[in-house]
């Protein structure tokens, strides 16, 4: 079994690897991008004022020393996503797995489109998978037998995981509990109260930075949403650059493969629920799944906080619970669980490299439209933050605007830019202008009263498609 752990790593390492460049550097990307060239007081001002701890801009901020391709900024998530995968096998056989459905975990984990993609994503998301997977792997080794470097390993842990995401206090809120149930550990609480109470300390200087800032608005769902979409998305993704609305667009026979299998698997995962709940080793797993869609949707009931991405936090034990459902189902059969397996979850990789539109709107290709024919004192104007930042990466050499005010907080608009320059004052400096509509991000309204703006005041040159990307080139009329 463990030449079947090295094979899934390597294999998940090139797979991660073919898909690194595939998708668009959208906007979330180029936020971060923009975030890690700040020095680093004001990255901590920017990242204070948004929704989202310092940690992982500091670490891609370290990387800008060396380069700056789409590649490398991305290779953060690489790695962590790669070094993840042993460690989904080493915890299930914490936990005393069989290593047959200890491998099938490792597979689904290997093979998960949502995994695979936030492994080839500039964000935060994957390392907060591997920091989650890193301090239950230590937790695990701690509830054997206390030692000092486990110690150590799960209070560094602990920290960097709040510095990276704030879902991170749900999983030691769960750990924790999980202590205060296990009859062997009530004896020995003080030891774990004196971790997490190291843990909670550590992030108190945070607090009165972060709430000295005013906030945007959390791109949340209602829980009714948020808990179906979630649970999709450990299948077939769609909360990335790709979303269900894009999947909404899709044929019809790419949409059924979809539901087919996001449907296939959850229903695999519930049929033998009596058994799971049966099963001593699935106590964890299933404790902290059940235990943090719980937490988020009580704390939902008061405030925006449901956010499908960062349930990328538990997607592993997730998994190690449809990995053992699937070896039950199926008679105990490994060759026919990795099959089965394989064969639904390649089947969505496979359209994921295949289609275009799941890359996400063609930015780059919109952006080396304009560049072909742009001339000096020409100037770009965009109705989106979609469009805005990619572009700000892509060509930072030209002048561009923005019509509407970036939804971000404005402290941190204005050190990474996104204010709004109305169109009036656009067209008083005349020449041409490069007018980049992206009309899902944008209200309808304003972009119409612009359009006849421009059109009274400049003459239409061209105008060109790329997906929902609208390009216009104007001329200003004598």
């Amino acid at each position: 079994m463990k030449k079947w752990v090295l094979f899934l790593t390597l294999g998940g390492f090139f797979l991660r690897l073919f898909f690194l460049t595939k998708h668009e550097f959208w906007f979330d990307e180029a936020f971060s991008y923009f975030l890690a060239r700040l020095p680093v007081s004001s990255l901590l001002t920017a990242t204070a004022a948004d929704n989202n701890p310092p940690l992982y801009y500091l670490l891609l901020k370290g990387l800008l020393t060396f380069r700056q391709e789409i590649w490398y900024l991305r290779s953060l998530s690489l790695v962590a996503g790669t070094l993840s995968i042993p460690l989904v096998y080493l915890i299930a056989r914490q936990w005393r797995f069989e290593k047959a459905v200890a491998v099938l975990s490792t597979l689904l984990f290997t093979l998960s489109p949502l995994i695979v993609y936030f492994s080839t994503e500039t964000r935060m998301y994957q390392l907060l998978v591997f920091e989650g997977l890193l301090i239950v792997y230590a937790f695990n080794i701690l509830s054997e037998k206390k030692s000092f470097l486990p110690s150590l390993l799960f209070v560094g842990i602990g920290i960097a995981g709040i510095y990276t995401h704030y879902y991170f206090f749900i999983l030691l809120f769960l750990l924790f509990l999980s202590v205060l149930t296990r009859q062997s550990e009530r004896r020995y609480p003080g030891y774990w109260i004196l971790m997490n109470l190291f843990i909670g300390i550590s992030f108190l200087p945070w607090l009165p930075f972060y709430f000295s800032f005013e906030h945007p608005g959390c791109w949340c769902f209602p829980p009714a949403i948020g808990f179906p979409a979630t649970l999709a998305s450990f299948f077939v993704n769609g909360v990335g650059v790709s979303t269900f609305r894009t999947f909404l667009l899709l044929p019809h026979f790419m949409l059924f493969q979809l539901l087919l299998v996001a449907g296939t698997l959850l229903l695999l995962t519930l049929i033998p629920f009596r058994t799971v709940l049966r099963e001593k080793s699935m106590q964890m797993p299933l404790s902290l799944v059940i235990g943090s869609f719980s937490l988020v949707v009580a704390v939902s009931l008061f405030r925006p906080f449901f956010s499908p991405r960062a349930f990328l936090l538990i997607a592993p034990f997730f998994y190690m619970l449809t990995g053992f459902s699937v070896y039950e189902v199926v008679h105990r059969s490994f060759r026919f669980a990795s099959i089965l397996l394989i064969i639904l979850l390649g089947s969505v990789l496979l359209l994921f490299a295949t289609e275009k539109s799941f890359y996400g709107q063609p930015l780059k290709e919109s952006e080396q439209f304009v560049s072909s024919s742009f001339q000096e004192g020409d100037r770009i104007s965009h109705t989106s933050v979609y469009t805005f930042y990619s572009y700000q990466y892509f060509s930072p050499e030209k002048k561009q605007y923005l019509t509407l005010q970036a939804p971000l907080s404005p402290d941190t608009i204005s050190l990474i830019g996104g204010y709004a320059d109305p169109i009036e004052s656009v067209i008083l400096q005349g020449g041409r202008l490069w007018f980049i509509h992206f009309p899902e991000w944008t209200p309808i309204s304003k972009a119409e009263e612009t359009k006849l703006m421009l059109a009274r005041h400049f003459q239409l040159i061209t105008m060109k498609r790329f997906g929902s990307i609208e390009v216009w080139l104007f001329q200003l009329t004598p």
